[in-house]
Parts: C-alpha cells; sequence; structure tokens
C-alpha cells in the first residue's frame, strides 16, 4: 500500500513539476480526409467532386448542422515543398472562410504526430472544437497519438466521405467513425 501511495504521488508530482506538460484537452477533435483529388498522378489540387465536397462542408460542419459541432479551430497540412500537395489546404478553406478563421498550416504530412502533441500540450485548445484536414496515410497516427484507440489502422483508399470523432471526457477518448454525408453517393452509415 505504501508503495502505491509513493508511486502515485511520484508520478503526480512529476506531471504537475514539468511545465511543457498541460493536462488541458479539446473537447472534440474531427478528422477528415481531403477531398477528393484529379486521376493525374502529378497533379496537387482537388478535382472538380473535391471542389464540391469541401464547398459543402460549409453545410456538414457549418452553424445550423444537427450532427457536428462546429470547429473553432482548423489545421490541414502544409505542402512539404513548392510541388507539394495543397488538397487539405483547399479542403478546408470554405468552411475556415464561412467561420471566419484561419487555417493553421505550421506542420507538413509526416508531421502529423508533432501537431497531434501540440493539440494535448496547449491549453489555447482546452474545451474546443478542432477540424483536422490530413492525407490518409497519416490519419490514423495522428488519430491515435490523440489517443484514439477503436478506429481503422488505415485509411480506405478512394474513401473521403469520412469524419473520424475524437470526444475527450476526461482521461477518455471517445472515437467514432462516422458518415460525412456531403454528398450524393455518399455512406449513409
Amino acid at each position: 500500500m505504501r508503495a502505491l501511495l509513493f508511486c502515485s504521488f511520484a508520478v503526480l508530482t512529476w506531471l504537475t513539476a514539468r511545465p511543457s506538460v498541460s493536462l488541458a484537452r479539446p473537447a472534440q477533435v474531427l478528422i477528415i480526409r481531403h477531398a477528393e483529388k484529379p486521376e493525374d498522378p502529378d497533379e496537387t489540387t482537388l478535382s472538380d467532386k473535391g471542389y464540391r465536397r469541401a464547398q459543402e462542408l460549409v453545410r456538414v460542419l457549418g452553424p445550423g448542422n444537427r450532427r457536428f459541432k462546429v470547429p473553432e479551430k482548423i489545421f490541414a497540412q502544409t505542402p512539404h515543398d513548392e510541388d507539394g500537395s495543397v488538397r487539405s489546404i483547399e479542403t478546408a478553406r470554405p468552411l475556415a472562410q464561412s467561420l471566419n478563421l484561419r487555417v493553421s498550416q505550421q506542420y507538413e504530412v509526416n508531421e502529423g504526430w508533432a501537431l497531434a502533441e501540440h493539440l494535448l500540450e496547449s491549453p489555447a485548445y482546452d474545451g474546443k472544437i478542432v477540424l483536422v484536414v490530413w492525407g490518409k496515410d497519416e490519419i490514423p497516427e495522428i488519430a491515435q497519438e490523440l489517443g484514439a484507440r477503436r478506429l481503422p489502422n488505415q485509411w480506405p483508399k478512394g474513401v473521403y466521405d469520412r469524419i473520424w470523432r475524437l470526444v475527450f471526457d476526461g482521461g477518455r477518448v471517445k472515437s467514432e467513425n462516422l458518415p460525412m454525408r456531403a454528398l450524393r453517393g455518399d455512406s449513409r452509415d
């Protein structure tokens, strides 16, 4: 019993002594894949369908929707160089403009782990609704870094119509894989 009390005290002391660690958490993090891309693998922008999906995010996630809380902060991956993909930014832009928000582009595609760390450690996001728009290969890692445990280990190829919702409740993270329902033909369940 003494050993348990000592260990608990030591962990609590360690957590409170580290100024860089915050126990603040967002209320929710919504994660989506960038919208549809063209068939040309050299093209770094959205396809026509992708632009339509980006516009529909204003309805799906904006004020007046009945399914999701409205984002208060939006992150999109930044291109790693001048020829890199801008699809995540293009996907986020219409919603951000409608909400009068800036799309934060401080992390590159392979820095999703750093974004997750930033969201979990910064008190600026405590109790906030955050939208993350990223490429499919990194989304599972971001979700796992945020504490999600019940989501797929891979984002399926060709799937653009899902929203992963992570709800932070105390020390727990509830994760859901939900239909976006933005365009005709999107999955309903």
